[in-house]
């Protein structure tokens, strides 16, 4: 169920991003920052035998770096000229970059299975 929450959030930012009209970068920023805090919180840490560089790692991996992806298209890309590219341009690069940090954590070893 916590999962859900890597598909729906980034799915919602994408329509807000369409949806919303002269909303100012700040506030997507501390959009962004308000839902990687809720998602480090249901993550938590996800087993007892895990330590806290496996957990820092997992919070970096899976919530960090990809919204910051989304931050950095939002700051840096004119989105409120192109709504429907920056509302699918967004959560795909959240999950591309998802997946590919995920993978990348998990084949070198930083986050255990």
């Amino acid at each position: 169920m916590i999962w859900a929450a890597f598909i729906i959030f980034p799915i919602l930012f994408g329509i807000g991003l369409v949806a919303m009209r002269r909303v100012p970068r700040m506030a997507w920023l501390t959009l962004i920052v308000l839902i990687a805090i809720v998602e480090m919180a249901l993550l938590g840490k996800p087993s007892d035998s895990w330590e806290v560089s496996h957990t820092a790692s997992l919070w970096f991996l899976a919530v960090v770096l990809p919204w910051s992806a989304i931050a950095s298209f939002v700051v840096f890309t004119p989105y409120y000229q192109h709504k429907f590219i920056a509302g699918i341009g967004a959560p795909l690069a959240y999950f591309a970059l998802l997946a590919i940090s995920l993978l990348a954590g998990d084949t070198l070893g930083v986050i255990p299975q």
